[in-house]
């Protein structure tokens, strides 16, 4: 093989180090024939010095990688070695791959690469692997100590939030985020419209939702006074509209006392209202006050949180369910591992 092919093959294939020889062709896939060049340093079990050559070895072949649709493998022409100090035996090219693996680490890399995003069948089919060897592989890289990325802080803020693995098996926590309070002051305002179009009103005349959803400062001076009509027009919505927008404006407060007294004026409105449903309102902030003021001391949210669930039910959808639960954890995991160095640092 002429030096710049070698040289060539030598980085495509990420084998800088080792002496790159003939590449050919079978029914099976390209094989690339590799010789481990130099000499172990150290024995890996007793990490003694005094080593001797012990035989040469028959030549192996390990699957390496996969290119335009076909299998890489490389035809590994190994050293034998005997430690002076224990008296075992082992081969070289220990980095390149395992002891009695039969496909080379960079191989793991990437198949671990593509089973991240992906469900176990469809890396079956494109790469050629067996449902076994990928879970033996998942099961063998991918733990919490294998991608371990918290520091040590002088503080943590967790967020905590619940999925289902399988069915109704829940694990419930309890978390007081802004973006559910806000969320859930919409729900009640639409209800009460929807209340008022379907029920007074048997659905005569349609009540614009937007409108009252959108918040009060994007309206256009002439969607205020739409609004303004709409709520002289229905009192009723009038009481949902205020404390709507008094929930908005308590998360543009800048300290807990301020957030506060906003709450607790918004709360004290709802409980002397003449519409159950306000009150209901009321007494779920009353119950909720400390959580909903929490957000003021360090302003964290469960957004990351929630981001995280967005992605593992996606995960959850290209499997189309996983049966087994440890399985399940480690593929979630290998689903938020950010780069394909961080499988074998361990």
């Amino acid at each position: 093989m002429a030096r710049s092919q070698e040289n060539g093959t030598t980085i495509l294939l990420g084998l800088e180090g080792y002496k790159v020889g003939r590449v050919r062709e079978d029914s099976k896939g390209v094989i690339v024939e590799v010789r481990v060049s130099g000499e172990e340093d150290c024995c890996p079990y007793c990490s003694g010095k005094r080593l001797y050559r012990h035989g040469a070895c028959l030549p192996r072949r390990v699957l390496h990688s996969w290119s335009n649709g076909k299998k890489v493998y490389l035809e590994l022409y190994r050293q034998r070695w005997r430690c002076r100090d224990c008296g075992h035996s082992f081969y070289d090219g220990a980095k390149l791959v395992r002891p009695y693996s039969r496909i080379t680490k960079q191989a793991e890399q990437e198949v671990l690469w593509e089973l991240k995003d992906r469900s176990f069948s469809q890396v079956e089919r494109e790469l050629g692997l067996s449902y076994r060897s990928l879970r033996r592989l998942l099961e063998r890289e991918i733990d919490e100590e294998a991608i371990a990325s918290i520091r040590e802080e002088a503080e943590i803020f967790l967020g905590i939030d619940e999925h289902s693995f399988k069915r109704q098996e829940l694990v419930y926590k309890v978390v007081a985020d802004h973006f559910h309070i806000i969320a859930d002051s919409n729900r009640r305002m639409d209800e009460a419209r929807r209340i008022e179009q379907d029920v007074h009103l048997k659905r005569k005349v349609p009540i614009p939702k937007k409108i009252f959803l959108i918040a009060a400062e994007k309206l256009s001076e002439e969607a205020k006074g739409k609004l303004e009509s709409l709520v002289e027009e229905y009192p009723s919505l009038k009481g949902f509209y205020w404390a709507k927008e008094r929930i908005r404006e308590l998360y543009r407060q800048q300290t807990r006392d301020e957030a506060a007294k906003v709450l607790d004026n918004i709360i004290l409105n709802l409980r002397c209202a003449d519409d159950g449903e306000l009150i209901r309102w009321g007494n779920t902030l009353r119950h909720w006050r400390e959580g909903i003021l929490n957000y003021f001391d360090n302003r964290t949210t469960n957004g990351f949180t929630e981001g995280c669930h967005t992605k593992i039910k996606m995960l959850k959808r290209v499997s189309y369910g996983l049966r087994n639960a440890d399985v399940y954890r480690r593929k979630m995991l290998l689903g938020f591992v950010p780069c394909r160095s961080c499988f074998h640092n361990i």
